[in-house]
């Protein structure tokens, strides 16, 4: 169970006239091993968790794998091994370690401090329910929730410390993807989504100088042609790719063109009255 010390073996100065050696030898004990691995209480390995460990007033550091394994080197003795890591609640204990042995299977199944995220998603007007919504982490979907009636969306059980950002895809939407932000043992509990809308719904009444309804008559909007119905009104939709996006209005029986600009902040639907003169 020990070793000489390097430093300390013969050299040609201990030799005597008398032809005889006097040998002196530094002995150190020889580390004893002890391995294992962290996991949370659900099987997660825990990676780069500070291994402490406290032999009577000296104590050494370690941290584990990727994996969560870890293996560390002692002096025999007494040993207090605590573990810890942001986002997990400290585990320790004590072995004894006897001389030049090996402590195999020393576990540690943690448990993970965490928290939630709640809040609400709108339109900026009204409240949105039955929407998607989606948490990453490093790009990789966590989970989601669909918000309730009244827009409210709760996200419980999440891992503490880490990197998140949350995502909300909708054909009547732009994507929204927020700024990443890290979660802590703190919940938050405003985290408020603004969509844009992408599309608008248009209400058109079409009257001729007469203020008579223009029954029946092509109308081109933005290059795509409708029919007014018999009380001059014309319904259509419009996509917003931009801030502000142009809507283009012709009437080509009458040489009569006019355009619109809509905004994501135009109430929807929009609707105006053309009279032409």
């Amino acid at each position: 169970g020990y070793r000489a010390v390097a430093s300390s073996m013969l050299t040609t100065s201990n030799m005597v006239s008398n032809g005889n050696y006097t040998m002196n030898y530094s002995l150190e004990e020889v580390p004893s091993i002890i391995s294992g691995k962290v996991t949370t209480t659900t099987g997660i390995p825990v990676a780069n968790a500070k291994i402490a460990v406290k032999l009577e007033k000296n104590e050494s550091v370690f941290y584990t794998e990727e994996d969560g394994s870890y293996k560390i080197q002692s002096t025999s003795g007494l040993l207090m091994i605590k573990v810890e890591k942001q986002g997990i609640k400290s585990k320790g204990a004590v072995k004894m370690l006897n001389r030049f042995s090996t402590l195999t299977g020393i576990d540690f199944k943690v448990d993970e401090i965490v928290s939630s995220i709640e809040g609400s998603i709108t339109d900026g007007t009204a409240t949105l329910g039955n929407m998607q919504i989606q948490l990453f982490s490093n790009n990789k979907l966590i989970t989601s929730v669909i918000s309730k009636p009244d827009g409210s969306f709760y996200f419980e059980n999440l891992s503490t410390f880490k990197k998140y950002n949350i995502i909300v895809e909708n054909v009547n939407f732009s994507k929204y993807t927020s700024n990443v932000f890290e979660l802590t043992a703190e919940p938050i509990k405003n985290f408020n989504i603004i969509l844009s809308k992408n599309i608008i719904t248009i209400f058109l009444e079409i009257r001729n100088s007469a203020n008579q309804p223009l029954a029946n008559t092509d109308i081109i909007l933005n290059n795509i042609s409708y029919k007014t119905d018999i009380n001059g009104f014309l319904e259509s939709s419009l996509k917003i790719t931009d801030d502000t996006t142009k809507m283009l209005l012709s009437i080509p029986s009458l040489n009569y063109s006019e355009s619109f600009e809509i905004t994501k902040s135009t109430p929807s639907p929009f609707k105006k009255s053309i009279l032409i003169k």
